[in-house]
């Protein structure tokens, strides 16, 4: 059966009176909506659009205000409400998605003008009683023929009757704006707009609950005006002291600014947000404006004109606010759009939203499982501590666009540890998506009873530990944090490598796995079993970057390199390895020999994408690929290539493993350190005549491994436009053991070829650190040339194939 669009969504222009008038109708504000946060300019500039619209009524019988667009849900079930007195809710309640700052402004300035029209029909009620008493007292003394004083009396009263009149429908349809009167019961009274969680509808004052910011302000203004025998006082709200409510500040300072707004409309003014405002006089002479707010003809105009002297000042100010009132009533419209359910009504403010602060994922997940525990038993549950964790991390993210984006892939991370799932940025299917997966957790957890909640339990960890993983692991450049993960061990400095280098090469598809290695030292029962998986987690680490690196190094860009990781979290491997996705494994353990095992048969088997076969395989795929235009892989190839290597003495130009610890090149402060260990090239990238063409022939060869190294930026400067014979006497000076050394080195070439290096050079050369690994360049006989930069790069890709491949072994 077809779906036609009007069943999916309506949306609807109403001005206010439409809108909120609407017997029984409630409006709903998510948990996972942010506080009350509209500031002073936001409101002055709501203002001056309103003002500007109430002085075009004047001439323009189009003049309307448009407030914007609400995105809500008719929540025709009340699944959206939370804590709820069934039987006590409102017969059509309206969950607002997108617009509640706006719709919350609205309410608040309409209680404002009820507040101040009160006061000020209070002192011309008085002013008519007196007026109207003063008159039938003086009756006596007045000459029957003396009709003048009578007809001004008559005259002043049907103007005096007429506003007194709209005056009373004005405070009532305001009033109805917002709350309505249930009629029975010992709490009848319903704000018409409530929060969740925070909030709760019922005729019953013992479970009634108006704790938000908005719902409170407006259940205590309601209970003062209804009071038996009110008398309109100056209604001040106040933010309360004991606790502290976010959002409340806000709001208060916003009544009290509308309330300041509104005192002034009846001045002469110098206030930028009052200068839009016609007077009385001009209002009265508008047939345009008083046809468009009341029936034709009904308005005593001519009385009004001619009202005595004496209470001119008190009519026409209230006049003024009781027009300013049907304006909004009337004449401010909302687009009101109508989604069939929460998926629609997300992807409905998707679209339409261009400059507002879209809900994050996270946020609108929040609510789903605080009505999980029940609002009674969240303060104390294992969900809130989780969910606070998250929204620790996420609340670092200060900037609406970079939390935006923070959560984005925090989600992207999340879906792959939990199910392997793949998932893209896009708000609409990670909210769609978290919903479906809590549903699902759920589901499973009804299967063994109704208190068990493991596998929701399951779910949230995993998005909590995504968090902590990311926060003090993937994006620290300090790692000083570790501790109240890891107790009192250390985390190697070759593992600050891996993280560091997987950072800087955004290589965000192995967050899923290292966060499901992480999850297994967290959840360690003792310190023995801690100290095996935190083992493991640094195999896993070194694992996944030998297999990055080689991967990476044997071909042009990451050609499929993130399925094969993502194969791993979602599928069973051929080599056995089941997938490791937290779905999947509940709460074994990852074997780490078969995922190094899965690993390595990923980058080696010849039947599989990888197909290296072994390090000859690799060597002829990678020594001619131009590993320059991958910086960051091409550094650790180098330092794995020069890693605790000594000078071949029987091969003048090459390097050989020495002992543990001679040379050791893979710690994270040689890879990190971008003064004395930038990557360079030797025959410089473009062509000159002083370096054989041979080595730019094929456009690439430049580029290859053989052709770089890691050396002073500086230095490297200074060599830029020097010889090969030139730059060989500087790299051997540099790799020289000591000053003395380094000096005869340069005064025997000076000798020997006539070179002049001048002081800045050397200079340079005494801030560099001893660098044995230059001192085999400084040894290479021959010229340089294509054929020695081939030999090079198949050397050095086997030195670091040695070091590498053992991290998978």
């Amino acid at each position: 059966m077809s779906v036609e669009a009007k069943s999916i969504f309506e949306a609807v222009t109403k001005p206010v009176s439409e809108l909120l008038y609407d017997r029984g109708l409630g409006l709903y504000i998510p948990s996972y909506q942010r506080p009350y946060s509209w500031n002073k300019n936001k409101v002055d500039r709501l203002m001056e659009d309103i003002s500007h619209g109430f002085k075009k009524l004047i001439d323009s019988n189009d003049s309307f205000t448009f407030l914007g667009t609400v995105i809500t849900i008719h929540d025709i079930n009340h699944s959206t409400i939370q804590p709820i007195v069934r039987d006590d809710v409102p017969g059509k309640v309206l969950t607002v998605i997108d617009g509640q700052q706006r719709m919350t402004t609205l309410l608040i300035l309409c209680i404002a003008l009820h507040n101040e029209i009160s006061l000020m029909y209070k002192r011309f009620k008085k002013m008519m009683d007196k007026y109207q008493s003063n008159f039938e007292q003086e009756q006596d003394s007045v000459e029957e023929d003396d009709q003048r004083e009578k007809q001004r009396y008559e005259e002043n009263m049907e103007a005096f009757k007429w506003l007194d009149g709209k005056t009373i429908d004005v405070l009532t349809d305001l009033a109805l704006t917002f709350y309505e009167n249930y009629g029975r019961g010992n709490s009848p009274f319903y704000p018409r707009m409530i929060r969740s969680l925070e909030d709760s509808w019922s005729r019953d004052k013992d479970k009634c609950h108006y704790h938000s910011p908005a719902a409170h302000l407006t259940f205590n203004y309601i209970q003062e005006i209804n009071k038996e025998g009110y008398q309109a006082t100056n209604f001040r709200p106040s933010k309360r002291i004991d606790e502290n409510i976010e959002g409340e500040a806000d709001l208060v300072d916003r009544f009290n600014q509308l309330k300041n707004i509104l005192r002034k409309l009846d001045k002469n003014s110098d206030d930028d947000e009052m200068e839009e405002i016609p007077t009385c006089n001009e209002i009265y002479n508008s047939k345009v404006f008083l046809e468009n707010l009341f029936n034709p003809g009904t308005v005593p105009v001519d009385h009004i004109k001619n009202i005595s002297t004496e209470f001119k000042d008190n009519f026409d100010q209230l006049s003024l606010l009781m027009f300013y009132a049907n304006y909004i009533l009337n004449r401010v419209v909302v687009t009101v759009v109508k989604g069939k359910n929460e998926d629609y009504a997300f992807t409905i403010f998707e679209s339409l939203n261009t400059t507002g602060e879209p809900l994050t994922a996270f946020e609108t997940f929040k609510p789903r499982v605080v009505g999980s525990v029940k609002l009674a038993n969240y303060e104390n549950s294992r969900e809130k501590k989780l969910l606070d964790e998250i929204g620790e991390y996420l609340s670092d993210y200060s900037a609406s666009d970079k939390r935006q984006k923070a959560t984005k892939d925090l989600l992207i991370a999340f879906f792959g540890a939990y199910s392997g799932l793949k998932v893209s940025g896009r708000l609409n299917e990670q909210r769609s998506k978290l919903k479906t997966a809590f549903e699902n957790a759920q589901s499973e957890d009804k299967n063994y009873g109704e208190d068990h909640s493991q596998e929701k339990i399951r779910l949230i960890q995993t998005l909590r530990d995504c968090a902590n993983f990311k926060n003090y692991f993937w994006e620290t450049k300090s790692f000083n944090n570790i501790h109240q993960f890891i107790g009192d061990r250390a985390l190697s400095n070759t593992s600050r490598l891996c993280l560091s280098f997987l950072n800087d090469l955004t290589h965000t598809i192995v967050i899923p796995i290292l966060t499901n290695f992480f999850t297994q030292i967290i959840e360690s029962k003792d310190n023995d079993e801690k100290q095996l998986r935190l083992y493991e987690f640094e195999e896993a680490l070194k694992a996944i970057v030998a297999f990055s690196v080689l991967w990476r190094a044997s071909r042009i860009g990451t050609a499929g390199i993130d399925k094969e990781y993502r194969e791993l979290l979602s599928i069973t491997d051929t080599t056995g390895l089941l997938p490791i996705a937290k779905i999947h494994m509940k709460d074994d353990i990852i074997d780490i020999d078969s995922f190094k095992k899965a690993l390595k048969s990923r980058l080696i088997d010849p039947s599989r994408k990888g197909a290296l076969k072994d390090k000859q395989g690799f060597i002829q795929k990678a020594t001619a690929l131009p590993i320059y235009n991958q910086k960051k892989v091409a550094k650790i190839m180098l330092l794995s290539a020069h890693n605790n290597t000594v000078e071949d003495p029987e091969n003048p130009g090459f390097l050989i493993k020495g002992k543990h610890a001679t040379n050791s090149c893979l710690t994270m402060e040689m890879y990190q350190d971008e003064v004395s260990l930038t990557l360079e090239h030797i025959a410089p990238q473009t062509h000159g005549d002083k370096w054989p063409p041979d080595i730019y022939s094929n456009g690439t060869l430049v580029h290859t491994l053989g052709n770089l190294i890691l050396i002073s930026s500086r230095l490297n400067s200074a060599l830029s436009n020097k010889v090969w014979q030139e730059k060989k006497t500087i790299y051997k000076a540099v790799g020289a053991k000591t000053r003395e050394e380094a000096n005869e080195i340069l005064i025997d070439a000076q000798t020997k070829y006539g070179f002049n290096f001048r002081d800045s050079t050397k200079a340079i050369l005494e801030e560099q650190n001893h660098m044995p690994n230059l001192v085999t360049l400084g040894n290479i006989e021959s010229g340089w040339n294509a054929e020695w930069i081939e030999k090079r790069s198949k050397h050095l890709y086997s030195l670091a194939w040695d070091e590498l491949i053992k991290w998978l072994e």
